[in-house]
């Protein structure tokens, strides 16, 4: 039974910004109650949904999860893999707030949470991303109009409160120091020819534990940073001295200009010339 419900309608949509497009506070108390995404219609959407009292369940693969208040499940609402419902032997009902939200970014972020950090979420009911999600009951029975921004704003609130749920800003793990601290080795040795092996043999590593710890933590290569990083430092160069193109591949240990220019343009779009004519950004 639906306690509440709104709409949500954004006006002047961009194309790519995240939308949440309903919002419902309900009730349910029969085992009947039971939603499989294998049996609903496909759908881009991705759906949210919070116990506030009582207690449902989640299932992924046939495993199911409690739902008791103050826990939350983010999944996409045609998977097929995905079920939620009343517990066949509840006897308190179930009461939660459901949001869902549509858009490539919302899907791919979904993805990338569900991969981190499961399905299931301890949020708590007393959590602002809640307490935001319950003021829009006051809008009940009419269409709430949005601007793209504040559409996006909406989703991206809520998934990347989720993420929060699990930082600790200010506090790195070991595996991070020694990643950043490599790092910076790369930056101060670019133009030593500095290699992934070396480095990881100064953190007494190998290169295949090294690269894979790397990746994990920044979601990157060793190999791709430091290629990111060369060209980087090639793009400073060509705008702040009049080194030629050959000097700069010899700083920077390329094998010679032609495969320097080769990865320049490989890049950026660009070759070295080009760039140094040009008044591009360089975006890496």
């Amino acid at each position: 039974m639906a306690r509440w419900s709104v709409d949500f309608q954004v006006y002047n949509a961009v194309e790519g910004f995240p939308y949440p497009k309903h919002i419902e506070m309900e009730t349910r108390d029969s085992p009947s109650y039971h939603c499989e995404g294998r049996l609903r219609p496909p759908s881009d959407a991705v759906l949210f949904v919070h116990t506030l009292s009582g207690r449902g369940q989640f299932g992924v693969d046939s495993e199911f999860f409690d739902l008791p208040a103050g826990t939350a499940f983010l999944a996409k609402s045609s998977d097929p893999r995905v079920e939620w419902r009343f517990p066949e032997n509840g006897s308190i009902p179930w009461t939660f707030i459901w949001m869902s939200m549509f858009g490539k970014s919302a899907l791919a972020m979904c993805d990338g949470l569900v991969a981190k950090h499961g399905h299931v979420y301890s949020v708590g009911n007393d959590h602002p991303l809640i307490a935001r999600l319950l003021n829009y009951g006051a809008f009940e029975r009419v269409i709430h109009p949005l601007s793209p921004r504040e559409g996006a704003d909406i989703v991206l609130n809520l998934l990347c409160g989720l993420a929060a749920l699990f930082e600790t800003p200010t506090v790195y793990s070991p595996r991070s120091l020694m990643v950043r601290q490599a790092q910076e080795v790369i930056l101060k040795e670019l133009e030593t020819g500095i290699s992934i092996a070396g480095v990881a043999e100064r953190f007494n590593m190998s290169r295949e534990h090294f690269s894979r710890i790397f990746k994990e933590e920044t979601n990157e290569t060793p190999k791709a940073y430091i290629a990111r990083q060369r060209i980087s430092r090639a793009c400073r160069l060509l705008r702040e001295t009049r080194l030629s193109c050959k000097e700069i591949a010899d700083l920077l240990k390329y094998e010679n200009a032609t495969n320097f220019s080769r990865a320049f343009k490989k890049v950026l779009g660009l070759t070295p010339r080009e760039f140094r004519d040009s008044s591009a950004m360089p975006l890496l």
